[in-house]
């Protein structure tokens, strides 16, 4: 039909060219052109109904671009991913289960990093990790982003999750501490990104940047400086070194310790701060005595000029930056609030 409609179109169209050219010519030559006026002005009417007729039959059989977009799912923030989809449950803090597949595997492993494992023996924070990652996706509608390896060697689909208020996720797990960056090329798209999300948690002591040495020691390596096993002096007891009360057990408080100094050394030990030894600034149970309230134990005949030198160890240091804060001997030398910190 639209063939026929299109060849009829066409002839008009001849017919009112034609008509027209004659129309010129008779109206040069001072004749009447009555005539080819009406042809042309039928052909072109003629023409204008058979291009309407062919239109209104080819937008029956087609759907026009407007009906395309308004079937097609509006999901915010994910028009740049690749696809998305549902995550129907969560493995670990960085693998899940998605439907419907994707490139066929409805395993996902996230991106450019590692958080602890839960299976297989359990690493310090990875419950916490895995327990986050179940809040954020459980049931959510996500965005997937590949990379230029699509798949991992156990058959598992590699993607950055975007979250539906356009969060990417990996980048989230850095961000509060509950990821190391883990980078395997050629997937290093995010990879500078990553590495900063990495230096702000760990600079706040975030997530598992607050653990313990020896906590830390028992994560896998992964060119972080931690993890890849304990030497022993790492999982040495926390409270072991603390000089709390006689016969006192692991669970402290500011009452199991004579002094501010011991109590701060357990919290410098496990930053976590389990006992609930610091309220809110870092500072362990204020309210006890320090060993020294007057003077720091600086090294017998030093004069008032103080540096890290006139020092045996960090902690004395420190009391002396406590007491004046404004720091007239230079002894926090990047101002991040400790003293002498290559003192032992």
């Amino acid at each position: 039909m639209l063939i026929a409609i299109a060849s009829f179109a066409v002839i008009a169209l001849l017919a009112f060219a034609i008509s027209f050219v004659a129309f010129l010519v008779q109206t040069s030559r001072h004749r009447s052109s009555g005539k080819w006026a009406a042809a042309a002005g039928t052909s072109l009417v003629v023409v204008l109904l058979l291009g309407g007729l062919a239109n209104a039959l080819q937008g029956e059989g087609t759907p026009s671009r407007s009906q395309g977009q308004a079937s097609a799912p509006n999901v915010a923030g994910q028009s740049d991913h690749d696809t998305t989809a549902t995550v129907t449950r969560v493995v670990d803090g960085d693998t899940i289960d998605i439907s419907p597949p994707v490139e066929v595997r409805s395993r996902v492993r996230l991106i450019g990093m590692d958080t602890p494992e839960v299976y297989f023996g359990t690493q310090p924070y990875g419950p916490e990790a895995s327990d986050f990652a179940k809040r954020e996706l459980d049931g959510e509608r996500v965005g997937l982003e590949l990379d230029v390896q699509k798949m991992d060697p156990y058959g598992r689909l590699l993607a950055y999750v975007y979250l539906p208020d356009g969060r990417m996720f990996n980048e989230v797990l850095l961000e509060e501490g509950y990821a190391q960056v883990a980078t395997f090329p050629p997937n290093v798209k995010y990879q500078e990104r990553f590495l900063e999300a990495q230096r702000e948690a760990r600079a706040a002591n975030r997530g598992l940047w607050g653990l313990s040495a020896g906590e830390l020691c028992k994560h896998t390596d992964r060119g972080n400086g931690i993890g890849g096993g304990c030497s022993g002096s790492e999982s040495q007891s926390v409270t072991g070194s603390a000089s709390a009360g006689s016969g006192a057990d692991s669970n402290l408080d500011c009452a199991s310790f004579a002094y501010q100094e011991d109590a701060q050394r357990v919290l410098k030990q496990d930053p976590r701060d389990p006992n609930y030894l610091d309220g809110d600034d870092g500072v362990a149970c204020e309210e006890l005595p320090s060993t020294n309230d007057e003077s720091p134990g600086v090294r017998s005949g030093e004069d008032g000029d103080l540096d890290c030198a006139s020092f045996a160890t960090q902690e004395e240091a420190q009391r002396v930056l406590k007491q004046d804060r404004s720091d007239p001997n230079y002894l926090d030398r990047d101002g991040d609030g400790a003293a002498c910190e290559d003192l032992p």
